[in-house]
């Protein structure tokens, strides 16, 4: 079956003058780019620990990556990014 699984990341980098930077449909168009990198079978022995990339059970095959609309919790603004794949390894979605 799919596994699913999703988390919501600020969009202002922590970084001085970074305050007035907001998280435009540009950018929310450049950011499902990057992640459709990770749709496919792909070997994510990188993203965990202890694996050699010529393991089998590094392969991993993900169905979709994708960045949600902005939303504002307490005056901060974040985006979900959501992630379907038949399965995950060990630490794999924390360290995408």
């Amino acid at each position: 079956g799919e596994q699913h699984d999703a988390e919501a990341l600020p969009t202002v980098p922590q970084l001085p003058g970074a305050e007035d930077w907001t998280f435009t449909k540009e950018t929310q168009k450049r950011v499902d780019e990057v992640l459709a990198c990770y749709v496919g079978t792909h070997n994510f022995h990188n993203f965990t620990s202890r694996m050699d990339p010529n393991m089998a059970q590094a392969k991993r095959y993900i169905i979709s990556f994708k960045c949600g609309d902005p939303f504002t919790i307490d005056g901060r603004e974040y985006v979900s990014l959501t992630v379907i794949g038949q399965s995950f390894i060990l630490h794999q979605i924390r360290k995408m």
